[in-house]
């Protein structure tokens, strides 16, 4: 499952629904995290954000002691292959 959101984490959205969830949108963090039982494995994983901090969009979180993770997710093999890619800077 793709989700969008400011709250919670992905981690807690797979336990709670027994899916694994990509989450985007919480800016400063980004993981994937596994799930593991006798009945299923799955996954959570938080995206981190593609934001240009030094842009005037970001300007409110200029003083946050918590800064961007600029990266993306990828997920391949039908689901089962959760990748972070964290941009070079």
């Amino acid at each position: 499952m793709y989700i969008h959101s400011s709250t919670g984490n992905a981690i807690t959205r797979a336990k709670d629904t027994r899916k694994s969830i990509v989450q985007g949108h919480l800016h400063s963090r980004t993981f994937v995290e596994w799930l593991v039982s006798v009945k299923d494995r799955i996954f959570g994983m938080n995206v981190g954000c593609g934001i240009d901090r030094e842009a005037y969009a970001f300007e409110y979180g200029r003083n946050m002691p918590k800064k961007p993770v600029i990266g993306s997710g990828l997920v391949l093999e039908n689901g089962r292959l959760p990748i972070i890619e964290l941009m070079d800077l």
